[in-house]
């Protein structure tokens, strides 16, 4: 059997949707990478933690566009909901850890759009993890 004769997979129909959740998560990756340097003055594990979350953000967002994989979906919204709900969280009470701790922050424009894209790439990846879960039980 040549590759000719191999069939090529299916276009994917809801690959607009996770280009555009791809976008989104390195707008975010590009936003936490950006205030790593301005955290590390303040407390060093909050300037790792938003360096690594960038590398996964960054990541994600890569895979998403090459591999149509439902773990792939399923880390990016676990991730970006863990994400949403930290900031909240650190926006309403203030978390439990750290110099400030217990100290709500303000809300700024960049952490709330970076908050709207992680949310965005939620929404937009679950049409296409629905199809994968749907032709798994088929």
């Amino acid at each position: 059997m040549s590759k000719r004769d191999v069939a090529a997979p299916p276009p994917r129909q809801d690959f607009g949707s996770v280009v555009c959740a791809a976008i989104l998560l390195a707008g975010a990756a590009l936003i936490h990478a950006a205030v790593v340097r301005a955290h590390l003055d303040h407390w060093r594990p909050q300037s790792m933690f938003f360096l690594v979350l960038a590398m996964a953000e960054a990541y994600l967002a890569v895979g998403l566009v090459l591999w149509d994989v439902w773990g792939l979906y399923m880390a990016t919204i676990a991730l970006n909901l863990v994400t949403a709900a930290i900031w909240l969280w650190s926006r309403t009470v203030g978390l439990p850890i750290g110099p400030n701790a217990f100290q709500a922050e303000s809300i700024g424009a960049l952490d709330a759009i970076c908050t709207a894209f992680e949310l965005g790439a939620c929404v937009l990846v679950a049409t296409p993890l629905s199809r994968l879960m749907q032709e798994r039980r088929a």
